[in-house]
């Protein structure tokens, strides 16, 4: 607001600026006739106050960064959860019926790996229950085939052999 002085310098008041894009009204006299134009300002249409754009801005690289961190996050314990311990693998494809991914996994466990005995337990169960699966599909030379790998110092091998006798009776 720019001050209003009298001429002797002494304040008397305050002009109040238009908005940049005002709306003329025009003045008449008691005729009718247009003597000028007052100017009032602009009414706003949306009272309710727009955030800065930067809050917004911040708020989605939080965020993003936030998702970002959850994704690698997750990936990682995923990642150490299959590669340390490769029997919580191995044992999840059991449970999920996939017994040739079971079978190739433990397959790659060493005799120098402190998981070895597991894994060849899981193994063998993996072998068994495929064999049974394969006969159960008609494919019985294959399911002879898979329960003949199972070593006799296996805790399925009993099984197997019953199954094997059962098999090749006819």
């Amino acid at each position: 607001p720019d001050p209003i002085v009298n001429q002797g310098g002494g304040h008397i008041g305050t002009t109040v600026q238009p908005r940049p894009d005002p709306i003329p009204d025009p003045i008449v006299n008691q005729r009718g006739g247009h003597i000028g134009t007052t100017v009032q300002p602009r009414p706003d249409p949306d009272p309710t106050p727009i955030e800065p754009p930067e809050k917004s801005i911040n708020l989605g690289i939080q965020l993003g960064a936030v998702a970002i961190f959850g994704l690698l996050a997750g990936g990682i314990y995923t990642y150490f959860q299959s590669h340390t311990n490769p029997v919580t693998e191995i044992s999840s494809l059991k449970q999920q019926l996939k017994y040739p991914e079971c079978i190739a996994s433990a397959e790659q466990i060493t005799a120098n790996n402190s998981n070895f005995d597991r894994a060849q337990k899981l193994l063998n169960e993996c072998r068994l229950s495929y064999a049974i699966d394969l006969k159960a599909k008609d494919r019985l030379v294959e399911a002879i085939d898979m329960v003949k790998k199972i070593p006799s110092s296996s805790h399925v091998y009993s099984e197997a052999q019953q199954r094997l006798k059962e098999w090749t009776v006819f």
